[in-house]
């Protein structure tokens, strides 16, 4: 019993750590020794089962005060909260699982936890649901500039493995003590990575791209989930209220937030014309000219996050959760569909199997589901000088993927940045908004691309493409959530290349081959 109870001591211990390396509290330099206690109970000597059941307990800590801003959205969100929690928790054991296999072949914990974490922290990013690729142990360093440079060359991961490598050369020297070649390489590695990053720092002299605005509204959700006409009247008044604010700075593109605009967008589905929506093409036409306002008012493009209804042939119908842009003379020129939707929020997964899973949305009721996009637009913008650029949008957690991000920049028709815009006015100011910007800005150095958000209560900013965060409502991140505000600025234009949006996570893929090698070889000697 007192070494299970020192078990669960140092699993706590590592939570506790963990959690303050992250927002609200924002210790980053405990990243570097948050999950020491963690490695350390890998070579305790406790049963089987006390091991295990410590390290889930801990990780379950962690994930409960990690994401406890998911419960003020909504009362039915508390059950998605416990359930992520229980998700993502069984990857500490898991962890302590792999690291102990590595250990029967006589690995260094600095080794071993440098494999097997960013290997698990990758599949925990895309696996069950879509994943949640949120609180990695590099995401703890990301006001670290000249460290997360490397991202260009392997994404986060490589950031998180350096960290975590780190933790296991001081789990070593309080375990079976140091030796030093596993010193050496940790240090030169992170030597190697600051000297990259400080030359790639030095590659600022960005080129002039067009001047945008950002129309942060401080709309909680409670309000924009009111169908009422008094609901719609308020949000409107405080968009054109911002778009006044902006016109003064004379920008080429205003860009408000997802599902900002409060009305429903009617337009015609793709591969039909207008003439094949019969009845439908008088709504179409007046929901077209009621959004197509909001450029010809102040004679300015408006890129504007909304819900848009296909209609088609044979009253055919699909709803998207969607950014259009209009032009300045009202037309709607370009339109992307969000397509990593968020479950419970934008789709009900195995609804047909279980009906009961309805009632754990906050739209009770109502139909609310979008149907996924399958195209990533290219939308162009024009600057004073007539210069076109094209940027990509990443809809709300989707700056949160990887994979989405790189398709807008790889291939033979890259953008020139991208854009995310967002409603975070479900999380009323809680540590969510600061988070969700620092996972956001390793999308900007990953694809070298200036990263402009547009955010509902914040936090909205312009991150250039070494993940600087240049422009802000407020003159903090904490000043910059739950305000209305308008953030103006020329974005940045890079053109360096990356490694990582053409090869992508290798990395982990690889980790996770040596991984399956390692148990095989433990179980051969058995």
């Amino acid at each position: 019993m007192p070494a299970r109870i020192a078990a669960i001591g140092l699993a706590l211990t590592s939570a506790l750590l963990f959690w303050l390396a992250f927002f609200p509290v924002q210790a980053g330099w405990l990243g570097w020794v948050a999950l020491v206690p963690l490695l350390m109970l890998c070579r305790l000597v406790v049963d089987r089962r006390g091991r295990y059941l410590a390290a889930w307990i801990g990780g379950m800590a962690f994930f409960l005060g990690a994401v406890c801003w998911m419960c003020v959205a909504d009362a039915t969100m508390v059950v998605g909260w416990f359930a992520g929690s229980v998700y993502c928790s069984v990857y500490w054991p898991a962890a302590v699982y792999f690291v102990r296999r590595f250990d029967r072949l006589g690995w260094p914990l600095a080794a071993s936890a440098a494999v097997v974490w960013p290997a698990l922290d990758h599949t925990r990013g895309w696996l069950w649901l879509g994943g949640f690729p949120w609180y990695y142990p590099g995401h703890t360093q990301h006001d670290f500039l000249p460290l997360i440079q490397s991202a260009d060359l392997f994404g986060v991961y490589w950031v998180t493995l350096l960290v975590v490598a780190v933790n296991g050369l001081i789990a070593d020297a309080f375990t079976t003590g140091l030796s030093r070649r596993p010193v050496l390489i940790v240090m030169a590695a992170l030597v190697a990575t600051l000297g990259y990053g400080h030359w790639q720092l030095s590659q600022d002299n960005f080129a002039t791209g067009p001047v945008v605005s950002l129309l942060q509204g401080n709309i909680p959700q409670g309000v924009k989930n009111d169908s009422g006409e008094d609901a719609a009247t308020r949000i409107v008044r405080e968009y054109v209220e911002l778009q006044d604010r902006a016109a003064a700075a004379r920008p080429d593109l205003m860009i408000w937030p997802e599902t900002s605009f409060p009305v429903e967008v009617a337009v015609v589905a793709r591969g039909s014309t207008i003439e094949d929506t019969g009845l439908y093409r008088g709504v179409i036409e007046s929901s077209l000219a009621d959004i197509g306002r909001a450029g010809q008012r102040l004679k300015t493009p408006n890129l504007i996050g909304t819900n848009c209804t296909e209609l088609g042939l044979n009253d055919s119908r699909r709803r998207s959760n969607s950014a259009v842009l209009i032009e300045a003379d009202g037309r709607m020129s370009a339109r992307y569909d969000k397509i990593h939707r968020v479950p419970f929020g934008e789709y009900v997964p195995f609804v047909d199997w279980m009906p009961f899973l309805k009632k754990l949305t906050p739209y009770e009721g109502m139909e609310y589901s979008v149907e996924a996009g399958t195209q990533w637009t290219r939308f162009p913008v024009k600057d004073k000088s007539g210069t076109t650029f094209k940027f990509g949008v990443l809809i709300c957690y989707e700056d949160s993927d990887s994979p989405l991000a790189r398709e807008y920049v790889r291939g033979p028709d890259p953008v020139d940045f991208l854009v995310n815009i967002s409603n975070d006015g479900w999380f009323k100011g809680t540590q969510e908004h600061e988070e969700h910007l620092a996972v956001s800005r390793f999308r900007a150095v990953e694809c070298r691309r200036s990263l402009v958000r547009a955010v509902n209560m914040g936090v909205s900013a312009i991150v250039d493409p070494n993940g600087k965060v240049i422009a802000l409502p407020g003159k903090t991140w904490s000043d910059s959530k739950a305000i209305s505000g308008v953030v103006t600025a020329t974005v940045p234009i890079d053109r360096r290349t990356s490694y990582y949006v053409w090869w992508g996570d290798w990395l982990p893929w690889t980790f996770w081959l040596i991984m399956v090698v390692a148990c095989w070889k433990v179980r051969r000697s058995e």
